[in-house]
């Protein structure tokens, strides 16, 4: 199985709202305000989540993904689903903010200085 995945298989609005922004945060604001941006875009993820699960799954997967490993991933959402959609918006609340703790550690980790706080 040979899967090529680049940037513009990734949905915009992921790159720029998750990876992009946090950053550009990081950079006018400092660390502190980069921190409060991270738990807000994904307490917005995760009612996006907890309202419309299916959708946001089809939303954040790329279109090259196979449709094996697509299914799967609905089987787990629908799995998560089953005990009700606010655990699966609480999934989805931690792993959008370790992603943006992740992106904004690694930017600090280069010794790129962000704003003073």
């Amino acid at each position: 199985m040979n899967i090529t995945l680049d940037l513009s298989h990734i949905p915009l609005f992921f790159i720029v709202f998750y990876i992009i922004l946090p950053i550009v945060v990081f950079f006018f604001a400092g660390s502190f305000w980069a921190k409060i941006y991270a738990v807000i875009s994904s307490v917005l993820g995760a009612v996006l989540a907890a309202a419309m699960p299916m959708a946001f799954i089809d939303l954040i997967l790329p279109d090259v993904i196979p449709e094996g490993i697509v299914e799967q991933f609905a089987g787990l959402a629908e799995a998560a689903l089953k005990y009700g959609s606010m655990v699966f918006a609480g999934i989805v609340f931690f792993a959008l903010l370790l992603l943006q703790h992740g992106v904004v550690k690694l930017v600090e980790a280069t010794g790129w200085i962000g704003s003073k706080e």
